[in-house]
């Protein structure tokens, strides 16, 4: 509770010297672009109107472009999706003496610019990626193939003593599974509406993945000293100034549902602990660097 009251008042009063927390701005997502006819990812400071629509996906918000960057490389590493920024209309007609992109010629991207792409197998790796943005089982599903690659890859890497490439690589995994997990766990928190849960010394009313409420057992309730953040839509993605709010709500509950935290009752679906977790697939991936290291040392 403490935390959650610490982070509305560094919100509200931006305080000068503060450096945790305060810079909301720094906040990004990245778009997969789903209604183009060549979709492609891209770091943007603000989702679309609204928050959602039906031409775009989103991962985020995310709280620096650094691990936006580290996130579209490791997708982009795994599936073909373009990497130019050439705008594709439906009507686009590539130039007959069109060159591929750098990307294409070193045969890590396809480029429909060029005309050099197949669009089943493009399309194939754009719902791909769509997946990997879903809250629930689709999302997890996805996530294991992209560790699995990003895995095997860094372990050829490490193989060959290209042991920088390969803790590129491992730096990438570990964003992506951080990305992933915090966007995982926030949508639960959100999917399970207005929720009461307890422990043996206090009651919390969570709504819209906000604190609304803090009763200790025996004691008079007294209201939050700073109030809740404005609630999103329903399907629209989190602002900025309240993911950090829904994250450690979040967190609190998947570890609190583990060691006695209780749900009282809830008006959506209930789906903690959620058995994910933003530590364990790094950790592995450093085992596996420094294994391949110390056989090759």
């Amino acid at each position: 509770t403490a935390d959650i009251i610490e982070r509305r008042m560094i919100i509200r009063h931006a305080p000068r010297y503060n450096q945790a927390g305060t810079r909301t701005d720094r906040y990004c997502y990245i778009r997969l672009d789903t209604g183009s006819p060549w979709p492609r990812l891209s770091c943007v400071r603000s989702a679309d109107t609204g928050g959602t629509t039906t031409d775009s996906v989103h991962l985020g918000p995310l709280p620096s472009r650094r691990q936006a960057t580290l996130i579209i490389e490791a997708i982009e590493s795994v599936v073909g999706l373009r990497r130019c920024s050439t705008r594709i209309g439906r009507r686009y007609q590539p130039a007959p003496d069109a060159i591929a992109c750098s990307s294409a010629q070193l045969g890590v991207a396809a480029c429909p610019c060029a005309g050099l792409a197949d669009a089943v197998a493009y399309q194939r790796d754009v719902e791909r990626v769509a997946s990997l943005f879903s809250p629930g089982t689709e999302g997890g599903e996805a996530m294991t193939g992209f560790i699995s690659a990003l895995t095997d890859k860094m372990t050829s890497l490490s193989t060959q003593q290209r042991f920088e490439d390969a803790a590129a690589v491992r730096d990438r995994l570990s964003a992506l599974v951080r990305a992933v997990y915090r966007h995982q766990i926030v949508e639960r928190l959100r999917r399970a509406g207005r929720v009461r849960i307890t422990d043996e010394t206090c009651t919390w009313t969570i709504d819209g993945a906000r604190l609304i409420d803090v009763s200790a057992h025996g004691g008079l309730t007294a209201s939050l000293p700073v109030p809740p953040p404005t609630p999103p839509e329903p399907d629209a993605l989190l602002r900025p100034d309240h993911i950090d709010e829904a994250l450690c709500l979040a967190r609190f509950i998947d570890h609190g549902s583990q060691q006695g935290l209780h749900l009282l009752d809830c008006t959506g679906t209930w789906e903690f602990p959620s058995n994910l977790s933003d530590r364990l697939i790094p950790i592995q991936a450093d085992r596996e660097l420094s294994r391949a290291q110390s056989a090759t040392g």
